[in-house]
């Protein structure tokens, strides 16, 4: 079963048949006011997640001092429906700055419609400048708010994290 896999995905069949997915549920999930979407996309989303690598992963292998992880990196762009766009996998030592001008360089070289890009404060200063000006796309960072880093240590049933418990 692998080898077909293996095959594929070095034939190129396996890209081919995520993109023409992507494009059908695009064509097929209208905009929130009805008009129809482009099969390329507009907009675009850029994170990373860092995820815990096993022993054997050590060619790739690194440490994410931010979030205190060994192991590797994953860096996405997205559509605005969260549909896969780019993806890139490093050692998790890698800066998200660092990545993403190869990322948004990709995408906007495949996707001709871009315009927007969204990212996080990882992304801001000149890395933000270096992609508008190699890319033509415009980078907008979206930062946390005071009261988003409140809410982030609270459970969702309304609890603190630290706070002391009844038993």
């Amino acid at each position: 079963m692998f080898e077909y896999y293996r095959k594929w995905r070095n034939d190129g069949v396996i890209e081919e048949m995520h993109d023409a997915l992507r494009d059908q549920v695009r064509q097929r999930t209208p905009h929130a006011n009805g008009t129809p979407r482009t099969r390329s996309p507009s907009i675009c989303i850029l994170d990373s997640q860092s995820a815990k690598g096993s022993e054997e992963c050590v060619e790739a292998r690194g440490f994410d001092a931010g979030k205190k992880i060994k192991g590797r990196k994953r860096h996405l762009v997205v559509d605005a429906l969260g549909l896969l766009l780019a993806v890139q996998v490093t050692s998790a030592s890698v800066q998200d700055r660092d990545a993403a001008l190869p990322l948004f360089s990709q995408v906007s070289r495949d996707y001709e419609d871009l315009e927007v890009a969204f990212a996080d404060g990882g992304y801001r200063g000149e890395v933000k400048s270096q992609i508008e000006k190699k890319t033509g796309l415009r980078v907008h960072i979206s930062l946390r708010s005071d009261a988003q880093k409140k809410d982030s240590c609270r459970f969702p049933f309304g609890g603190l994290w630290n706070a002391p418990s009844d038993g």
